[in-house]
């Protein structure tokens, strides 16, 4: 087997994995599932993600193909060329992602410590008593 056909079957896997599951949740994605997690639990986004590695997988295949194919380089520059375009483009869907969801997943918490003295606006009638 030649290296070029082990660049073409990665980067068919990796987009042929992003599309199946793409389209596996456009179709089949509207099914509500219960899951129970304790307050305050933090769950990060993972650089071994599924979406992470296929989109190295993609760019692993897409850039061998490239330095095998278009540029003609030698096994080991093919190989390293290959790594290097997997590692970037993953890398910066990671980044992409890691940014995406720390800025939908931010709290909206306060302490009375930073609210104490501010002036607000009170929107539902408190009771005579107070209760």
């Amino acid at each position: 087997m030649s290296v070029g056909v082990i660049y073409f079957l990665t980067f068919v896997t990796g987009l042929g994995y992003t599309m199946l599951v793409g389209l596996a949740g456009h179709f089949f994605g509207d099914h509500g599932v219960d899951v129970h997690m304790e307050a305050g639990m933090d769950l990060p986004i993972s650089p071994l993600s599924p979406t992470v590695i296929a989109t190295f997988l993609t760019g692993f295949g897409g850039g061998g193909l490239l330095a095998n194919s278009y540029f003609q380089l030698s096994l080991g520059k093919g190989v390293l060329a290959a790594l290097l375009t997997g590692i970037l483009l993953s890398g910066g869907t990671f980044g992409m992602l890691t940014l995406l969801f720390r800025g939908t997943q931010a709290g909206s918490e306060f302490s009375f410590q930073d609210m104490a003295g501010k002036v607000v606006q009170v929107v539902t009638p408190i009771p005579e008593n107070g209760t």
